[in-house]
């Protein structure tokens, strides 16, 4: 008995109701936080501040009864603490409220009534009405305080639980204040215990008779009630006091005050309404940003098509550069040509230089300042168009998602940058094909071969003039013309040769480089594509603090979409406990 006293004396009056209460306002408050944080309108018909200030509004608990009925030692009971005094003779000579304050303080209004304020934490939510014995009071002295009150205490003495003057107080009680109203009859504890039943069997008789309706009475003794509330050595006194039963029907009656409950539940119909429209709001904020992100992977499309577009374009523009190519063979094949005649190979012969890698080089040279060339106009072209098309873009970008994009300066210092590693690229491009053709190494070959047979016939034709020399210096008589006659058929036979072997070589490599040049502009085909491809990446980056934007707004509407399912479990719970 002693540890269920001990723990029904730790028990909050309302505590269950206030907290859920709190938890609602708090929900309430967060939707309101979130709503203006989200730019949303809140209703006409709902004022935050007037909802607020309802639902906070404590309840009024009154106490009313006959002069020494024992009406302040029930309030300090239930309390656990000494709110009102007591005594002997009658206290409480003025309505007195008690109400929660920072310092123990007490006021007088006009004589007309009195304010106790409490440092107690439980007086936030409830307020205690003492008002004093009803013998002979007026109704205009009482009527304004029980307009507002939510519970009615009406105590009498168990000594004479039929005096008139409260029965006639009870009597012209408003209707909806009877439903509020219990009776108690106080000091219970000097009764003898085979005269209690009797006692409470009369109290709902009379009530019956009276007002047509039997409240709820309890048998109560406020003195044992708070020496168990107070003093843990008599806690087995509470469940004699009758109080507990007392503080269960307030609990009960505290969750059922009509105009409460609807205040309760305007404040919950209130938030859910207020979550709908978050919610509409964060689904049209979603759907925004899923429409700019659309709206950008379009544009990402649409470079990509412009991309391959020019890929298609200036690759068949790279038969200028084949074109070149060609050209460039018969000159250099023309300039083999002239390095080919006697006298000319004979001198290159004498001082053995490399024709063929100087013929190569020169190519390379030839070839890559070409193909350098083609690529920067190429890549000016390119500027041109992508300025001319960025001016739409910006426009378009601004309408639709309200941000702006890079300008064009930027963009252009970029593409600058990458206008000349495209053109650094094809030039690597050209030097390396140029050099993979093995053109060099075949005429290399006929040139050494060449070569040989002319110092041959070189030989044979110097022996022969030699020989027309000696015999001539001798004054052989048939010797010398011999001799002149082989060294002018042996400078034929060079001749034919020189000249045959000239037009075969010139014609061969003509030929070679001329079949190269599909392999060389293949070589260059890949790497042009690729070079472009580079280059709308970089123009493409444009749109990169677009991009960065859509993210930020997506990934700051995370937290708000949390919140809002948060509050809305939240509220749901409250509901729930609110329905049981």
């Amino acid at each position: 008995m002693a540890f269920g006293a001990c723990h029904w004396i730790q028990i909050m009056l309302g505590k269950s109701l206030f907290a859920t209460r709190r938890r609602l306002l708090d929900a309430f408050d967060a939707v309101v936080s979130l709503a203006e944080e989200m730019n949303v309108s809140l209703p006409e018909t709902e004022n935050p501040g007037a909802l607020r200030d309802d639902f906070e509004q404590p309840l009024l608990l009154t106490v009313c009864g006959e002069i020494n009925a024992g009406k302040s030692a029930l309030i300090n009971a239930i309390q656990g603490s000494y709110l009102c005094r007591v005594s002997d003779l009658p206290e409480t000579d003025l309505p007195t409220l008690h109400l929660y304050g920072n310092v123990r303080c007490e006021k007088a209004h006009t004589g007309k009534w009195r304010e106790c304020q409490w440092p107690d934490e439980s007086l936030k939510n409830y307020h205690w009405l003492d008002l004093p014995g009803m013998d002979g009071i007026k109704k205009s002295a009482w009527q304004p305080w029980l307009d507002g009150t939510d519970v009615l205490l009406v105590v009498f003495a168990f000594r004479n639980p039929w005096v008139a003057a409260t029965w006639d107080f009870v009597t012209r009680l408003p209707e909806k204040l009877r439903s509020s109203m219990a009776f108690v009859v106080q000091q219970c504890d000097e009764a003898a215990a085979e005269d209690l039943p009797v006692l409470l069997e009369h109290m709902r008789d009379l009530a019956l008779k009276r007002i047509g309706l039997a409240p709820p009475v309890f048998l109560v003794s406020a003195r044992q009630a708070f020496e168990a509330k107070t003093q843990s050595s008599l806690a087995h006194l509470a469940a004699r006091s009758g109080l507990p039963a007392l503080e269960l029907w307030l609990e009960e009656r505290m969750q059922c005050i009509p105009h409460r409950v609807r205040t309760l539940a305007s404040l919950r119909c209130a938030s859910l309404g207020l979550l709908h429209l978050i919610d509409e709001k964060l689904y049209e904020v979603k759907r925004s940003i899923q429409r700019d992100v659309a709206f950008l992977e379009e544009l990402e499309l649409e470079i990509d098509g412009l991309l391959q577009h020019t890929v298609r374009h200036q690759v068949q523009g790279l038969g200028a550069i084949g074109e070149e190519f060609t050209r460039q063979s018969h000159g250099i094949a023309r300039l083999l040509k002239s390095r080919l005649g006697i006298f000319r190979g004979l001198w290159l012969i004498m001082r053995g230089e490399n024709t063929a890698q100087q013929l190569e080089t020169l190519l390379q040279e030839r070839l890559t300042d070409a193909v350098k060339e083609a690529a920067a106009r190429d890549a000016r072209a390119l500027i041109d168009d992508c300025a001319e098309h960025w001016r739409t873009v910006e426009n378009r970008v601004v309408s639709q998602t309200g941000v702006a994009a890079a300008p064009w300066a930027d963009i252009e210092q970029r593409l600058q940058e990458s206008r000349q590693q495209l053109v650094d690229r094809m030039g690597r491009a050209a030097n390396l094909s140029i050099g993979q053709l093995r053109v060099r190494g075949l005429l290399g070959d006929s040139l050494r071969l060449r070569n040989e047979g002319l110092t041959m016939w070189m030989i044979f034709f110097l022996l022969a003039v030699i020989g027309m020399g000696i015999t001539g210096g001798l004054f052989l008589p048939w010797l010398p013309w011999l001799f002149g006659g082989l060294s002018a058929l042996l400078w034929c036979c060079l001749t034919v040769f020189a000249v045959r072997t000239a037009r075969e070589m010139v014609n061969d490599y003509r030929e070679r480089l001329l079949r190269s040049g599909e392999f060389f502009f293949a070589a260059l085909r890949g790497d042009y594509e690729e070079g472009l491809r580079l280059f709308f990446r970089e123009y493409a980056q444009g749109l990169k603090s677009v991009r960065a934007s859509l993210v930020r707004r997506e990934n700051g509407l995370q937290p708000d979409l949390q919140r809002w399912n948060d509050l809305f479990l939240k509220i749901k719970a409250i509901e729930q406990e609110m329905a049981l």
